[in-house]
């Protein structure tokens, strides 16, 4: 175990996890996150590895031992199988205390998901949006009651640079909303983005620029029942009910009308987002952490926009990532650029998390850096909403690097082509400010309940 700097976190090597530090003032988590690499992998045409490694059965006993050696509060897999996670995965880790949510099942190939445990004992869960490659959480820590979002992400492989992109877009844009909910600024949304509403319905894979006027309906009326018939669990919240659904002008509403209000409110609210990019004020406690399998390097778009917070049309280079998505341009308005925790090690040479081939493979060695563990640190962020990093795990070491290049993996003692990542973050000072917020909130919501007769002795 060593330490570089005073303010750099401790790298330590896998034997000597998990690191001894000193106490931590407010709070702290360890966070994983592992591509397992699938159950049905024995069945693929990988000649480079031998037959006993690529067994379900011993692999599947040696990523339960790692995984409860990294002693982690979140464990984020990819290349998890739905259909037999229960066997797998879930009864083992339930009995250590572990829940979980996982993907949407719809979509992928033979269900194979990203997923997310946590210790029920220190965490409850506020709200989560579950997505073919992405699972979305927000926890809140019972002990101290610091908010977490929470991303697990199995980009799309190879060289799909726009669907890779488009995923970490809409990842950014759904956290940047729903923190923007406790933005006072953030006075008008798009319904199409509320926080716990899908943006469009299961099953269509494009969505219309504008309401269809076809069916001769409102599209007020069409993109409420879109929003009700695919919302996700919102856990802290009661329904949200639309201020204009008893509004009687809404049955004769012409769709004329309609389109004039809708485009009336999309402007006041593309007006106030933009007055929030410009802003430097960030909603506190927006603590957020983004991990998993990027299939990206740090040179690729999607990498760039989480890492940096923004992208800019003229950074994607069309000869490099192919055609230009229609929609590139963004900028963070609430999280802001994400810190990757092993920027001290994974600059240097030869670092890399995924391993495919063998030295004496036809193909040779394929080692790639594509696994990060990505979290708010940057100066753009309140004090409320930065994690301080403390610790990181060393994936490998030196020798183990050497033999996985010589013999491939997965090997007698490594069961996946991926490498392990984790981290130990400290939390930050709790926001009193927000804290008297919520209080407040809460009186209100409980004065609205009893009524003004509650506290009239009279009326009974």
């Amino acid at each position: 175990m060593s330490e570089t700097l005073k303010s750099s976190p401790v790298v330590c090597e896998p034997d000597t996890w998990p690191p001894k530090l000193p106490p931590a003032h407010h709070g702290r988590i360890t966070i994983a996150t592992y591509n397992t690499l699938r159950r049905h992998y024995e069945y693929r045409d990988q000649d480079h590895v031998e037959k006993k490694h690529r067994e379900w059965e011993p692999r599947l006993k040696a990523l339960r031992k790692q995984i409860n050696s990294l002693q982690a509060d979140l464990i984020l897999l990819q290349e998890t199988e739905l259909r037999s996670l229960d066997e797998d995965f879930g009864d083992y880790f339930d009995k250590l205390g572990y829940g979980f949510v996982h993907a949407d099942p719809k979509g992928g190939v033979d269900f194979v998901k990203p997923l997310i445990f946590f210790k029920r004992d220190m965490f409850k869960i506020r709200w989560h949006s579950p997505r073919s490659r992405i699972i979305l959480l927000e926890l809140e820590i019972i002990k101290t009651g610091h908010v977490l979002l929470i991303a697990s992400c199995h980009f799309p492989s190879s060289h799909d640079y726009s669907s890779r992109f488009g995923a970490a877009r809409s990842l950014l844009k759904k956290f940047d909303t729903r923190r923007g909910e406790t933005n006072p600024n953030d006075l008008f949304r798009d319904r199409s983005v509320t926080p716990g509403v899908r943006s469009r319905s299961r099953g269509t894979k494009h969505r219309s620029k504008s309401p269809s006027r076809k069916s001769g309906k409102s599209p007020w009326r069409q993109g409420r029942r879109s929003a009700k018939a695919n919302r996700t669990r919102d856990y802290d919240s009661e329904e949200k009910k639309d201020p204009m659904e008893d509004n009687p002008l809404r049955k004769t509403m012409d769709i004329k009308t309609a389109d004039m209000l809708f485009e009336l409110e999309s402007r006041a609210s593309r007006k106030t987002r933009a007055e929030m990019e410009k802003s430097e004020e960030v909603p506190h406690g927006t603590l957020c952490i983004v991990a998993g399998d990027f299939n990206a390097t740090k040179d690729d778009p999607a990498y760039i926009l989480l890492n940096n917070g923004t992208i800019a049309n003229e950074q994607w280079d069309e000869k490099k990532f192919g055609k230009r998505p229609r929609k590139v341009a963004y900028k963070s308005p609430n999280l802001g650029p994400l810190s990757d925790a092993y920027i001290s090690i994974n600059e240097t040479k030869g670092f890399f998390t995924y391993q495919g081939g063998v030295e004496a493979g036809k193909k040779g060695v394929d080692q790639w850096l594509i696994d990060y563990i990505l979290y708010t640190k940057s100066k753009s962020h309140s004090p409320c909403s930065k994690l301080e990093l403390k610790a990181i795990r060393k994936p490998y070491t030196k020798a183990q690097a050497e033999e996985c290049a010589r013999k491939g993996i997965p090997n007698h003692w490594h069961p996946s082509d991926h490498f392990m990542l984790a981290a130990v973050f400290d939390l930050p000072a709790k926001d009193v400010k927000a804290d008297k917020k919520e209080e407040v909130k809460d009186d209100k919501k409980g004065h609205e309940k009893t009524g003004s007769n509650a506290l009239n002795p009279m009326a009974f």
